[in-house]
């Protein structure tokens, strides 16, 4: 019961990091976070712990523990290493993707199309908080879905572990209430990778990525 308790309060307390609910900089206060997840203070300090392991939480004695704020050129870095991974692992997933592999991103490019038109429909002109954590999941599935279908471990395996800090420190992390023509641009580049992937050709999906994670 006690796993169970510490997978639940990390997963709510990483949820509550990437979809803004905490921000960097702020305080995780154990005996709130408890009362909010319905558990004991045990589990959330060791979801806090894990959390600091992985460089996502920095506790100071005396202090607490606070959401890391990340310096600008640890999120530089952060981008050069996302395009590293993703790039290599696009043109490799064109010359090993199976057709159900691409049956599931055409999947979720037809999800992203009928929430493209949900957004534009908005009187505001942008998504939604709801629509946006839609996109947020479905670009997660997306992306990880090309990594696997890379078939190299090693791609696998750093996208994997490096995935949380590229989510919460990358720009595709932040809350922002994308615009009903970035939605649109977005989904047509998504299409665009799909149709790459599908001719086998590693060297245009290598660069659709690097354009798409460059946002050009």
């Amino acid at each position: 019961m006690a796993a169970t308790q510490a997978e639940k309060s990390y997963s709510l307390l990483r949820d509550k990091i990437v979809e803004g609910d905490l921000a960097p900089g702020d305080r995780l206060v154990n005996r709130s976070l408890a009362e909010e997840f319905g558990v004991s203070v045990i589990p959330v300090r060791e979801a806090i712990n894990r959390m600091a392991s992985e460089g996502l939480v920095n506790q100071i004695p005396g202090a607490g523990a606070f959401v890391r704020l990340p310096e600008e050129q640890e999120i530089r870095e952060l981008w050069i290493f996302r395009e590293c991974i993703e790039c290599s692992s696009a043109a490799e997933a064109a010359r090993h993707i199976s057709d159900r592999e691409l049956t599931e991103l055409d999947t979720i490019l037809d999800d992203w199309e009928a929430l493209t038109a949900e957004i534009e429909k908005q009187s505001s002109g942008k998504a939604t908080r709801a629509q946006m954590k839609q996109w947020m999941q479905n670009e997660k599935s997306f992306h990880n879905r090309i990594v696997e279908a890379s078939r190299n471990r090693f791609l696998v395996r750093t996208a994997k572990e490096n995935q949380m800090l590229t989510r919460l420190f990358g720009v595709e992390s932040k809350p922002i209430r994308m615009k009903a023509r970035d939605a649109r641009r977005t989904h047509s580049e998504h299409g665009e990778l799909i149709k790459a992937l599908r001719r086998r050709d590693a060297e245009t999906a290598r660069r659709l990525m690097s354009e798409h994670i460059k946002g050009k």
